[in-house]
């Protein structure tokens, strides 16, 4: 019970970090901070005029929270040695929502890292991102928060 609560506290700091950071100084049309319209090569899309739907998780914010909720485990490793901090996973929604590239762009270490990506990894297809109405590859980054009370 304790580690989900542990875990609950994250993801509601998470969540909470994550608006700040997309309202501060994203345009309004874009809620992902490190949200970017890819090309079928991998370079970004850089059109001002462009019409961009950003992915999102099937169900929304509340239910991505609650499956990170159901499948994070703080790592032993990381709260044996009181290891906190914030991860965040980068990773490639394609255009059919499935997921790909996955990689750290902030690490902590102690199993975090290894962790965040696991979750990444068994999420289900998201709503894929469109430009101009038709489906595109985005980057999108996810932050976890790990802190112990």
């Amino acid at each position: 019970m304790k580690q989900h609560s542990l875990i609950f506290l994250c993801l509601l700091i998470c969540g909470f970090y994550y608006n700040a950071v997309a309202q501060k100084n994203i345009p309004s049309k874009q809620k992902n901070p490190c949200a970017a319209a890819l090309s079928d090569n991998g370079s970004h899309i850089a059109d001002a005029n462009a019409v961009i739907v950003e992915p999102s998780y099937k169900g929304g914010e509340n239910k991505l929270y609650k499956f990170i909720f159901e499948n994070l485990n703080y790592p032993d490793k990381a709260r044996d040695r009181g290891v906190t901090g914030e991860a965040i996973v980068q990773f490639v929604v394609e255009k059919d929502g499935s997921i790909t590239n996955i990689k750290i762009a902030q690490s902590v270490g102690y199993g975090i890292d290894e962790e965040c990506i696991r979750v990444v990894q068994k999420m289900p297809r998201w709503k894929p991102g469109t430009v101009n109405g038709k489906p595109a590859r985005f980057q999108y980054c996810l932050p976890f928060k790990f802190e112990l009370q």
